[in-house]
């Protein structure tokens, strides 16, 4: 068995708030993932296209 011991990081209140805001999160995983950039990117874009097809039939 690995035992890793526990990260020992102290916050204070303000810093923690700001580590707990999902976009934060987001960045910093976007950030350590090329997989996640990618499939952000095409989600994304696929949404605003399919939103743009919407209008379009719409009017």
């Amino acid at each position: 068995m690995n035992h890793k011991p526990p990260i020992k990081k102290t916050y204070t209140p303000v810093e923690e708030l700001i580590e707990m805001q999902t976009e934060l999160a987001l960045v910093d995983s976007m950030l350590q993932s090329k997989t996640l950039t990618i499939m952000l990117i095409l989600g994304t874009t696929s949404f605003a296209v399919f939103m743009y097809f919407l209008f379009n039939v719409a009017s």
